[in-house]
Formats: structure tokens, C-alpha cells, sequence
């Protein structure tokens, strides 16, 4: 999930920067000239500039780290810590509130139960906040299964008018299942940053079982 987030972009940054900057800057500051004292001061400078680089990256792919998958409307959304709405964490059921690092808790998406929490909603939503990421407004998973099985298309239906490719490329993902592809459906898969290239994977018992690259809105 970190390409939908972009995590993958940043740790390529934090590689460079770490690799990169030491041995150029070692080459930029070295002087055999230099007295010990002041070869010493620069090799500080030199590590203490890297560590700063290594806190910078991890803290920025800290932020990347997903820490739920919630099931909103018509589709999964991948919610990193960074996209959580702060205001609405503090109401958050206890549950739902570790944003553990094992990995992100799948998550539904609940109603509204007022009509003021309503337009409250829809406030938030014009505004860009939507429910999946305001986690008071998460729950189970297994409460939003009747939702999901009404928005969820048959994955056979699809095969035909895909590419070459992506044909290939969901044959590897059904493969991985172990289910046959006439008992599966799918759900686009998006996160704020990536809106349409991936897919989950559905039985019929409504269990997410996979994963594909492909896009994931298409007309019924």
C-alpha cells in the first residue's frame, strides 16, 4: 500500500539523501591540509547533517504509514496517519484509536445519527474531509458487508475488456487466492494521493482475499 500513499517515492529520497550527502560532502569539506582537529569538526558536521536527513525521512514516511483501509460508499480507501482529521480523533472509539504499526485495521464507514451530524458531514465533506478519514465515524468491517456486496462488481465480467497486461496481471492476483475468478468481485482500492489503479479482491463470503493493479470504476 505504500505506492498509494507515496511512501515509496520518499524512501527513495531518504536513500539518496543519506548515501549521497556523506561521500559528497566528505569530498567537498576534505582537505589534507587541514589540521586533525578541523578534519574531526567537519566529519561532526558531516554526521550530524545526515542524522538530521534520517529524522526528516522517517518522520516523513511516519506520516505515509497507513493505519486503515475504510470502506467508503463504493470503495476502499488506504487513510495514512497523516490524513487523519485530528478533531474528530479525540472521539474516536478506543478500538480503532491504536494506529498500531502492524499494519492498517479494516474499517467501515458508519451513518450519521442526527441530522445536525448530517450536515456536519456534508460540511466537512465539501471541504475535503470525508467520513474515511474521521476515524469517530469508523466501524467494524463486518457492518458495512451488505453495502459492500451491493457495490462490489464481478471480477469475470471484467477480464474481456482489459488489456493484455492487465489480464495477465489479474490471472496472478485470482491465482494468489486460491479462489476461481467466477467467485470473485472487486472494489477500487484509492488514498488521497493515488484516486484510481488498484482494485480489492472479494469472495463470496464478502472476505478481502487480494489485491490487483487495475482501475476500479467502471459503469455497471
Amino acid at each position: 500500500m505504500g505506492s498509494l500513499l507515496g511512501a515509496q517515492y520518499l524512501f527513495k529520497v531518504l536513500i539518496i539523501v543519506i548515501f549521497i550527502s556523506g561521500p559528497l560532502l566528505t569530498a567537498i569539506l576534505s582537505n589534507p591540509s587541514k589540521k586533525r582537529r578541523e578534519q574531526w569538526l567537519d566529519w561532526l558536521l558531516i554526521g550530524g547533517i545526515q542524522s538530521l536527513a534520517l529524522c526528516f525521512g522517517l518522520y516523513g514516511i511516519g506520516l505515509t504509514r497507513p493505519v486503515a483501509v475504510v470502506f467508503e460508499v463504493d470503495r476502499f480507501v488506504v487513510v495514512s496517519i497523516g490524513d487523519i482529521y485530528q478533531s474528530s480523533s479525540s472521539k474516536t472509539e478506543k478500538s480503532f484509536a491504536s494506529n498500531s504499526w502492524a499494519g492498517p485495521v479494516w474499517l467501515g464507514v458508519r451513518e450519521p445519527r442526527s441530522s445536525d451530524e448530517r450536515l456536519e458531514n456534508i460540511e466537512l465533506s465539501i471541504n475535503g474531509i470525508e467520513p474515511s478519514l474521521r476515524p469517530d465515524w469508523w466501524q467494524n468491517l463486518e457492518k458495512s458487508t451488505t453495502a459492500m456486496r451491493r457495490r462490489a462488481q464481478s471480477l469475470k465480467y471484467i477480464v474481456p475488456t482489459l488489456d493484455s497486461e492487465s489480464q495477465n496481471m489479474i490471472r496472478e492476483a485470482v491465482a494468489q487466492t486460491n479462489t476461481k475468478i467466477d467467485e470473485l468481485s472487486f472494489l477500487p482500492l484509492v488514498s488521497r494521493k493515488n484516486l484510481d489503479s488498484w482494485v480489492v479482491l472479494i469472495d463470496a463470503q464478502t472476505k478481502i482475499v487480494g489485491y490487483a493493479p487495475i482501475s476500479g470504476f467502471r459503469d455497471k
